[in-house]
């Protein structure tokens, strides 16, 4: 019995699980296949399995978005967030007896510690900030598809919305901002940026966070941060961590990031832009 994860290599939400994935130690579990498999993730994140990933045949994908996580009962599981609580009930079950799984689900006993945090008081900050991070990133989409050369062909740009839209997301991170910036997490221990957290666990909010400003970044050629101080350390020394250590070309292809990356100027007049928009459909 095993799960099949189905992912859209690349993408935002498919990025979030796999990150958590592998901070939790779940990545190449004999439990879990991924579809289309990981190119060289054995190079990537050290295991005692190197070839379950890279052998497995591509599973017939499920009907809807992706990511998709299919149970060994056939339930088929699409949002990224409730994927990943998924795991997390999952490898939870050991340490809480309330818990009820089918005796046929098969647990995760090399699973890393709760990554939602030992304390009520940490779980209640951990799910206070995956709420802001999920705002910021809806806000990041509407942001991109309005004024992103990547949507030119698919909908009408607005840019005015595409502007509110990014400063609203970034106000959403402000208010994360402050919560990383008085706090002992990842970006916030003495000694060294490239630290963990206080036990050097990453928590849920944490791989949520770092996939945001990782694809706004990478993708998008836009820094969500700047003047963020909390959040600046954060990305460095999440940035760091080996379940992030991707080589660029497996994440994102080069032409569309070109595509991506062209934004409305803050100078752009409404002509200039159509102007542009003009040059980049006929480009695509």
């Amino acid at each position: 019995m095993s799960f099949t994860l189905h992912i859209l290599p690349g993408a935002l939400y498919t990025r979030r699980v796999l990150i958590y994935l592998a901070e939790k130690n779940l990545l190449q579990s004999l439990f879990l296949k991924i579809s289309p498999p990981l190119p060289n993730v054995s190079a990537v994140h050290s295991t005692s399995h190197p070839s379950v990933l890279t052998t497995q045949p591509t599973a017939a994908k499920p009907k809807g978005s992706l990511p998709a996580l299919t149970t060994p009962d056939g339930t088929t599981i699409h949002d990224s967030i409730s994927i990943i609580s998924y795991f997390e009930d999952l490898c939870d079950e050991c340490e809480n007896p309330s818990i009820h799984l089918e005796s046929s689900t098969p647990n995760f006993p090399e699973a890393n510690p709760s990554m939602r945090g030992q304390t009520i008081e940490e779980q209640a900050r951990n799910a206070e900030i995956i709420t802001l991070v999920d705002e910021a990133t809806t806000l990041f989409e509407r942001a991109a598809r309005h004024g992103s050369a990547m949507f030119v062909l698919l909908q009408r740009q607005d840019i005015t919305s595409s502007r509110i839209a990014l400063q609203a997301c970034r106000g959403v991170l402000a208010k994360v901002d402050g919560c990383y910036s008085h706090s002992l997490g990842l970006e916030g221990v003495e000694g060294g940026e490239d630290c963990g957290g206080v036990d050097g666990t990453a928590t849920i909010a944490d791989c949520l966070l770092f996939s945001l400003l990782e694809f706004a970044r990478g993708m998008y050629g836009i820094d969500l941060v700047t003047g963020m101080e909390g959040l600046q350390r954060f990305q460095r020394a999440f940035g760091k961590r080996e379940s992030v250590q991707v080589e660029g070309e497996q994440v994102w292809d080069g032409n569309l990031t070109k595509l991506a990356s062209y934004w409305v100027k803050e100078t752009d007049g409404i002509s200039e832009w159509a102007t542009e928009r003009g040059k980049v459909g006929g480009s695509i």
